[in-house]
């Protein structure tokens, strides 16, 4: 069953159903059906003898002295056509029923019964149905009993052969029988062509799947449109599901193309230097001066490979955290601090409000590069003789920070793409710093593992001020 198709499966499903629903509508009337239909037939015919006898009883009270006059039978049926039995004649055998009227003594006074039936002896029993077996056939009958006001009887009989029946019966067998291949072979047919319809769209993400998987080509997507069937609803997960594999995607080469160009900067000025102290360096001196540049380049090179196997740890989830209580307080202002002596070269004033003994349970180095980073960036992009602002402060149970400049700002259409790696609002300030456009990602991320909040404000050429929220108590 599991190499089956779906669509065959169901087709099965359905076909056997319909077998097992006609199957069973075939036992029923097999062993229902002649009852209900006999019972039917013994109804009609208790009905019409009733309304006979109903019908000679209101006649006149000395009818019996004189011939009963012919009567017209009729039936009102239940559509309401009325069958009418004109001129004074007594029809018999209206739907296979024959009504006689019978004296007393058993003398026939109107009507006419089968001639099978007619030389059958059966005694009268009022209101009661009899049956009596003639040549292999069954035959119903029902007499009704009618008193008259100058005494005796009259006897009102109807008979009825369950031949009738069985030919309904019968009938019915032939056509459920006819029906039940066409029947089968409609549902087979219409299943198949439903189904058809209702997997053209699995088929047009197959060949959707197929295509971004032959051609590498994640920018096609399958555009189903607008349905709120389960079919559309998948279709629609799987086009969500290719934007976010373009974008991660994306996102991988341009941060190897990005790597790749940080990581080519600091090597060439290495091999450079190398080449200029072999070729040019006479003396212990010159040779330092080029030394010196390895260093610097190499440092560069170390930091930037530090910080990209930190943001590749956390993106494999083997970044642990180093969770202790922190005077969180005395940290921002040593930080701020060292970050004023860097400031003081591009004439930027380092402002703080820092509340006093505020501690936290997080990891002093994360929390030192997070600050460090957010204070960094509000120096690179500052404005020359600008402010930097640094505010920390204690909220119920979370620790707030609040970094601030008066600098360049930021776009609007780039707020959402600061937290990306190496993206750079003004990449030339940044390459004068020697900063890769790692450090706010590596922010996001800090904040992020604290279980904490991040957002940023700016406006573009007035400043742009950054808002941390951290949570006091940390859950391990």
């Amino acid at each position: 069953m599991k190499k089956i198709s779906i669509k065959l499966k169901i087709i099965l499903w359905f076909c056997g159903f319909m077998l097992i629903l006609l199957s069973a509508m075939y036992i029923f009337f097999f062993f229902f059906g002649n009852h209900l239909i006999n019972s039917d037939n013994q109804g009609r015919l208790t009905n019409m003898v009733d309304e006979y006898a109903v019908n000679i009883a209101s006649k006149d009270p000395n009818a019996e002295n004189r011939n009963i006059d012919n009567k017209a039978f009729h039936k009102e049926s239940e559509t309401g056509r009325q069958e009418k039995k004109e001129h004074n004649e007594f029809y018999n055998g209206y739907e296979g029923i024959y009504i006689a009227v019978y004296k007393e003594d058993g003398e026939l006074i109107k009507g006419t019964l089968p001639d099978e039936f007619a030389d059958t002896a059966v005694d009268f029993d009022d209101k009661e149905m009899q049956s009596k077996e003639i040549s292999a056939s069954t035959w119903y009958v029902y007499d009704r009993k009618i008193e008259q006001k100058e005494g005796g009887c009259l006897w009102v009989r109807g008979v009825s052969l369950s031949t009738h029946s069985e030919n309904s019966i019968q009938i019915i067998f032939l056509l459920l029988a006819a029906g039940f291949p066409i029947l089968v072979l409609l549902a087979a047919f219409g299943g198949y062509y439903m189904l058809k319809k209702a997997f053209l769209p699995v088929n047009a993400i197959m060949r959707t799947a197929e295509e971004i998987g032959d051609g590498r080509d994640l920018k096609r997507r399958i555009q189903l449109g607008d349905g709120n069937d389960e079919i559309h609803k998948l279709a629609n997960t799987f086009d969500h599901m290719f934007e976010r594999l373009e974008a991660f995607f994306e996102n991988e080469k341009r941060f190897t193309s990005d790597a790749s160009h940080e990581l080519r900067t600091p090597v060439s000025s290495i091999i450079a230097q190398c080449e200029y102290a072999i070729e040019n360096a006479e003396t212990l001196d010159e040779a330092k001066i080029s030394l010196e540049k390895i260093l610097d380049q190499s440092q560069k090179m170390s930091m930037l490979i530090s910080e990209l196997l930190l943001l590749a740890r956390a993106d494999k989830g083997t970044q642990k955290l180093n969770i202790e209580k922190v005077n969180i307080s005395e940290l921002t202002e040593i930080i701020c601090e060292q970050q004023s002596e860097i400031a003081i070269e591009k004439n930027i004033q380092i402002h703080t409000d820092i509340q006093k003994n505020i501690s936290m349970d997080a990891d002093e180095t994360m929390l030192m590069r997070m600050l460090i980073n957010l204070i960094e960036n509000g120096i690179c992009y500052g404005k020359e003789h600008g402010n930097v602002t640094v505010i920390l402060k204690e909220e119920k149970e979370r620790i707030c920070f609040e970094i601030r400049d008066d600098g360049i700002g930021i776009k609007e259409e780039s707020l959402s793409r600061i937290w990306e790696r190496f993206y750079q609002v003004d990449p030339s300030r940044n390459a004068a710093k020697g900063n890769s456009g790692l450090g706010l990602s590596m922010v996001a991320w800090i904040v992020k593992a604290h279980g904490g909040e991040v957002f940023v404000k700016s406006q573009y050429g007035f400043g742009t001020e950054f808002f941390v929220s951290l949570p006091k108590t940390q859950i391990v």
